[in-house]
């Protein structure tokens, strides 16, 4: 799964965070943040949140999977 997280921020995680990104209550704070980042600092910036994406969404797919299990029979196939 390791080139596969990296792919799947690419096309889908990145362009799903800049397309709802208006109306999230973050946009001057984001905008701020943005305008005083040197680009070492963004560069950097853009591999935490990449990091961070790829953690939750992972995390994500852990707890669902946790969640399905409770549900199954005990003792059961």
């Amino acid at each position: 799964m390791t080139g596969f997280l990296p792919w799947l921020y690419a096309r889908y995680i990145y362009p799903y965070q800049e397309e709802h990104v208006p109306g999230s209550g973050y946009e001057l704070d984001l905008s701020l943040m943005d305008g005083n980042l040197t680009p070492e600092d963004r560069a950097n910036f853009n591999k935490c949140r990449e990091f961070f994406s790829l953690q939750a969404f992972v995390l994500g797919l852990r707890t669902g999977l946790g969640l399905s299990e409770s549900f199954w029979p005990k003792g059961g196939n």
